[in-house]
This record gives C-alpha cells, structure tokens and sequence, in this order.
C-alpha cells in the first residue's frame, strides 16, 4: 500500500516537472555585455527574453569640470535582437518597465557598474568615479 501510495505521488510530480520544462530558445538567457552603441564603452546588452531579444542600454557619464565622473543614468534603452548571436543589433526603444525589471537582476547592476567606470576612464582619465547607483524605480528618474 505504501509503495502504491508513493507511486500515487511521484507520477504527478514528475508529470508536473516535466511540463515545466522550457526549451532554452525559449527563456530569456540573462547574458549581459558590452555592446558598443557610438564607441566602445558606451552600451551594453541584457537578454532578457527569449530567442536572443533583450535591452541594449546606453550609457552616460557626467562630467563637470572639477567634480567625479559619475553615471547619466537612461532608461529609455533600444531593442536588442540576436543577443546570443554572432550579430547582435539594435533598433527602436525598449519600455522603461523592462530597464527597472533588468535592473532587479544583480548581475545586471554589477555590469553596469564596471561598463560606467571603464566609460568615465576612458572619457575621463584624469577624475575618480564616483559610483551612483541607477534608478530603480520610475519616481527615482
């Protein structure tokens, strides 16, 4: 009885786990990189959804004569497509409600991190970074 009571549970379980699976071009990959937008530096991509489409992020810095280099921050970022391709591009915008959700994603914020202090190096090498954490939220803008 115990065994049959066991097998009773284990099926739909398995059944259950084995709907859940989702193909891999089918989920969102979650690769972050730099993707140069106008030089290097100045962009990097998120993909967030599946079948290689995601965000391509601008990237700013500000600048002000005798002040740290520090973040612009934009959250009006293009559509990514072909991610995890060989050719990623981009086009047109992304909805803000998509750079606040990549946002959530820890790796998402390290990256941007490292891509703006490398940004403020390269476009100015003589000042610190000072590290300002991106908006989060919409009211954050």
């Amino acid at each position: 009885m115990a065994v049959r009571l066991r097998l009773g549970l284990l099926l739909p379980l398995g059944g259950l786990l084995l709907s859940g699976c989702v193909p891999a071009a089918e989920r969102a990959s979650w690769r972050v990189y730099a993707l140069p937008r106008q030089r290097a530096g100045d962009g990097l991509a998120v993909v967030n959804r599946p079948r290689g489409e995601g965000l391509h992020l601008w990237l700013d810095v500000r600048r002000p004569r005798g002040e740290p280099c520090r973040p612009r921050w934009n959250p009006d970022g293009a559509r990514l497509r072909d991610g995890n391709g060989e050719r990623p591009t981009s086009m047109g915008r992304a909805p803000r409600q998509e750079f606040f959700a990549a946002l959530e994603h820890g790796r998402v914020r390290l990256a941007l991190r490292q891509q703006m202090e490398r940004l403020c190096r390269q476009l100015a090498p003589d000042r610190p970074f000072a590290w300002q954490p991106p908006p989060r939220r919409p009211q954050d803008l």
